[in-house]
């Protein structure tokens, strides 16, 4: 019993990570019309120079998060002008940033090789730290993300629902054409959120590379997980991803441990496809409700 609920903290724990990765995934998603591959490179990216940087100077992780979240979320805004400019529509989004994907990992492969890496515990000294609670150990990495990730989400929600920019983003979220018609500048909102969704990516990107090892791929395994968490708690939904992401981690991390990895992974996808069925909308409302 002890080992399940072991692994049941640790999956719901990495829910920080998946939180991160999906707020703005699913707010692109539904306000945009974007289903931003590239964001899972931006993210993988974000996660490689912290590596390098941490690395190289022998500076605390955490302080690479002073570069990559401005520029991560300077290229998140120039993608989303790119999108805008040329019009990318939904099912191109997805054909487009699916390029840049391939890209940015072949290009990670050229620049770091195909090995996995990790920062050295003596500068990242969060990797190998923990702590027990009733028999339980609570690994540090995963518990910083997780209190990181829970704060960015409630302000993420309060403020898409109290100020101008949310109500602009909720207007164009039910129709663009409306929305624009009646003052609300959609280059100027679909950027901001772009740019806001580049800055969470970045942390998460961090996050991953303090929490353990990463190598090229590693991208590829987060898609299905982020797609899963985004449908449950519903497409544009930050308190719905956070939830969502809780489960699966739990319902993974048991899982994992009493059928086996794949088993877990078909688990999961087993109750997205039921949730499509029951309530499609997903668990919580979402962003225009």
């Amino acid at each position: 019993m002890q080992l399940y609920t072991q692994t049941f903290v640790s999956g719901v724990l990495s829910a920080g990570v998946l939180t991160l990765i999906a707020i703005g995934f699913s707010l692109q998603w539904r306000s945009l019309k974007i289903v931003n591959l590239a964001h899972f490179s931006i993210v993988l990216l974000a996660a490689y120079v912290t590596y390098e940087f941490s690395s190289s100077t022998g500076a605390d992780p955490f302080v690479a998060l002073i570069i990559v979240v401005p520029a991560f979320a300077a290229v998140a805004a120039g993608l989303q002008w790119v999108y805008d400019h040329f019009k990318v529509t939904l099912f191109n989004s997805l054909l487009v940033s699916f390029a840049i994907f391939v890209f940015v990992e072949g290009l990670i492969t050229k620049v770091w090789g195909r090995d996995f890496l990790s920062i050295k515990a003596k500068v990242n000294p969060y990797s190998v730290k923990s702590f027990e609670v009733f028999d339980i150990a609570i690994p540090v990495a995963p518990l910083i993300a997780f209190a990181v990730a829970v704060p960015i989400t409630i302000a993420s929600a309060l403020f898409l629902r109290r100020s101008s920019f949310g109500k602009g983003l909720r207007a164009v979220a039910q129709d663009r054409e409306i929305a624009v018609a009646y003052g609300v500048n959609y280059r100027w909102v679909s950027t901001s959120l772009a740019a806001a969704s580049g800055a969470t990516a970045a942390v998460g990107g961090t996050l991953l590379a303090v929490s353990g090892s990463i190598f090229p791929s590693a991208a590829e395994a987060w898609i299905g997980l982020v797609f899963a968490v985004v449908i449950l708690g519903g497409i544009g939904s930050p308190v719905g991803a956070l939830v969502s992401a809780m489960l699966v981690g739990g319902i993974t991390g048991v899982g994992s441990t009493k059928w086996g990895v794949s088993a877990a992974q078909l688990i999961t996808f087993l109750i997205v496809m039921l949730m499509l069925l029951w309530r499609p909308d997903g668990l919580f409302k979402r962003l225009h409700a």
